[in-house]
């Protein structure tokens, strides 16, 4: 749950042609990747309930993108998407050197952050960055440069820039001495959220598994698909094999010739065909 700071120069640069939801799908599409940028089973409704868009947004947002070289798309199957976000990479020391905002915090799970204009959110991101970059926690700039780069970067009136400040001024302190602006992140912005980023990717995974194999789950299988993901994934790991494509091939074995009414998963088979891929004995009563 990363978004490298090289990724929010370029937004910036990028800021006019990042409309009609782009920006946010390229936050939301963050939110869902891995250290690699790879965000696997992005479905187009989840990211139209995260920010009351539409599915032609998605769509429309997507190939802006594509076209300005943010992400590459992947399609692995037909109800979904993998795709690949550009310089968003975390696997080295340099990797990290770089920078990143850390989007598992209050700020960018709240309906006031995914309810911003466009041109907010992308101020949101720059302040972001500014100022959890900085020593002192506190963003400082001339404002009449301040207020001037904005209005260069979004090509939009001095008012229309106030009323960008207005908007974030629930998460960020806002205000100006002495002729210069002092951006400073509320306390609540800065708190972690209440996410385990390895338990929301098990989540995620699971749900890219039930909607590509159209399984058929309830509440308490999906948990236990989430604790086998888990449970396993460190004899995994020992292995050089990967727990998320495991489970796949099981779920895909169990409910594999069934009609597409008949596919309810049976997770006590599941955890025996994982252990058996595993070549593990199976220990249970």
């Amino acid at each position: 749950m990363k978004l490298g700071y090289n990724v929010v120069k370029r937004i910036k640069e990028k800021a006019k042609e990042l409309n009609n939801g782009a920006v946010r799908l390229l936050v939301f599409l963050a939110t869902r990747a891995d250290d690699t940028g790879l965000a696997e089973g992005i479905y187009y409704k989840e990211f139209c309930i995260r920010t009351g868009m539409c599915n032609q947004s998605f769509y429309n947002a997507k190939s802006k993108l594509i076209e300005l070289g943010f992400i590459k798309e992947f399609k692995n199957d037909n109800r979904d998407i993998d795709i690949l976000l550009l310089n968003n990479v975390f696997q080295t020391k340099e990797d990290y050197k770089k920078g990143y905002i850390n989007l598992n915090i209050e700020l960018f799970q709240t309906e006031d952050f995914w309810s911003l204009t466009d041109n907010a959110m992308i101020m949101c991101l720059d302040f972001a960055k500014n100022s959890f970059a900085a020593l002192n926690g506190s963003y400082r700039k001339n404002k009449a440069d301040m207020y001037k780069d904005y209005e260069d970067i979004f090509k939009v009136s001095y008012g229309r820039i106030w009323s960008y400040l207005k908007a974030l001024k629930k998460n960020f302190s806002i205000g100006a001495k002495n002729g210069i602006m002092y951006i400073t992140p509320l306390k609540k912005v800065k708190e972690k959220a209440f996410i385990s980023v390895a338990s929301k990717r098990r989540s995620d995974w699971v749900q890219v598994v039930i909607r590509r194999l159209y399984a058929i789950t309830d509440k308490k299988a999906v948990r236990e698909l989430e604790a086998l993901l888990s449970q396993y994934k460190p004899t995994a790991d020992d292995q050089g094999k990967s727990i998320q494509e495991i489970l796949f091939r099981c779920v895909k074995h169990s409910v594999d010739n069934l009609k597409r009414t008949e596919r309810e998963v049976n997770c006590a088979y599941i955890h025996k065909l994982i252990r058996k891929e595993l070549e593990l004995e199976l220990e249970m009563a």
